[in-house]
């Protein structure tokens, strides 16, 4: 199991996460490449969070809950959660590159709202760091659990918690969150809008 630095750069890495796609196809024609049933229940999933993010009645518990239906869903398709986020590759690769161009030489790093762990398992294998992967939905640690397996690294934690609960504990010589404080704190309330649902 690594523990060491790997040399890696981010392109070598997402062309091995996201191999047989072809991102450049476009959303449309990626989409069409997913299953169709698993697709159409994840959209239908996607459009309530919208319908909730966009009510003035919806609470944040039902806003909070359809999320997590959303997330654990696609989470539990692995091969839809890879086109979903090869869609997006070229953030992803925008993200990993500001972050490890910024990065100086840390020990541990907290990942916050790590998700499936794609970026998690990035820092993990270039940095040697000792990371602690926080997220809600247990159906997204057990994916970074199987790509830390895959890739041969001891240095990754999983937590499975709330942001707003975890103890930090000892201090961190970094803290990683993306895509995830609009859902902390009095962001939550409105959910990804950040305008509070009327009451």
């Amino acid at each position: 199991m690594a523990k060491s630095k790997n040399i890696i750069s981010v392109k070598q890495y997402l062309d091995e996460e996201f191999s047989g796609i072809d991102v450049s196809l476009g959303q449309e024609e990626l989409f069409k490449r997913a299953d169709p049933d698993a697709l159409e229940i994840f959209r239908e999933l996607i459009e309530e969070v919208y319908c909730l993010w966009g009510s003035s009645y919806a609470s944040v518990e039902d806003i909070m809950a359809a999320e997590y239906e959303a997330h654990d869903y696609i989470y539990k398709n692995p091969e839809l959660a890879r086109i979903c986020l090869s869609v997006n590759r070229d953030r992803e690769e925008k993200t990993l590159q500001y972050v490890m161009e910024n990065l100086q030489q840390p020990k541990n790093l907290l990942d916050l709202g790590c998700g499936e762990g794609i970026k998690t398992i990035y820092y993990a294998l270039t940095t040697g760091a000792d990371i602690t992967a926080i997220d809600l939905i247990p159906s997204g640690l057990n994916l970074v659990k199987e790509k830390a397996m895959k890739y041969r690294l001891s240095n990754i934690s999983t937590v499975e918690v709330d942001i707003r609960d975890f103890d930090l504990g000892i201090g961190f010589d970094g803290v990683l969150a993306n895509c995830v404080l609009h859902e902390s704190g009095d962001n939550r309330e409105g959910g990804f809008y950040g305008t509070p649902p009327h009451r």
